[in-house]
């Protein structure tokens, strides 16, 4: 759908929801860029905000964008910056509950690269409305040397897939996938 041959740039980090599709230019720590399936364009190369990991409210009219262990919330109508969350630990790999009403959090101890750290907890943000989230809380907290990564919610919001490995959490050969409900506890 769109390649380096439209773009002239890597646009492999990506989220889709509702028409839109938010994505980083030129890999890690690259520009955010956000584009209607319909071709049209709010954000480009040149957007200046730098981005990782993203994810798009059930609406598409909020965006959540990563970099460098900071969250920060956009208008994915027109990509205008709102607000940073403030939270207790550097986190990443955030992903929108189906209903908007929460968030998933990889909460690690500290980083400076989105893709490649080795810690992390799996927590869950309330979305309070107004712009404004909750505190985190740690819904899998993995015992040493592991670390948990990744969460996605399940489509109906009911489960929540995570990878656990001991190495990194870029491309480590001992990841497993684990799957938990999504009010915490025992992972299967």
């Amino acid at each position: 759908f769109y390649t380096v041959n439209n773009s002239g740039h890597c646009v492999g980090c990506h989220v889709v929801q509702k028409g839109k599709m938010a994505f980083t230019y030129d890999g890690g720590n690259g520009a955010l860029g956000l584009l209607g399936l319909d071709g049209s364009q709010t954000l480009g190369v040149d957007s200046g905000v730098c981005s990782n990991f993203k994810a798009l409210s059930p609406d598409a009219t909020r965006m959540l964008v990563t970099c460098n262990g900071s969250i920060s919330l956009y208008d994915a109508q027109n990509g205008a910056y709102i607000n940073t969350l403030v939270l207790p630990n550097t986190a990443t790999h955030p992903d929108w509950s189906p209903d908007g009403t929460k968030v998933l959090l990889t909460l690690t101890d500290n980083h400076s690269w989105d893709a490649g750290f080795t810690n992390g907890r799996i927590a869950v943000i309330d979305n309070l409305g107004s712009d404004q989230f909750s505190a985190p809380t740690i819904l899998y907290d993995p015992p040493d040397p592991y670390m948990a990564y990744y969460p996605v919610w399940s489509p109906d919001g009911q489960w929540i897939a995570f990878d656990v490995s001991t190495g990194d959490s870029y491309d480590d050969p001992d990841a497993t996938l684990y799957v938990m409900s999504a009010s915490g506890g025992t992972p299967i």
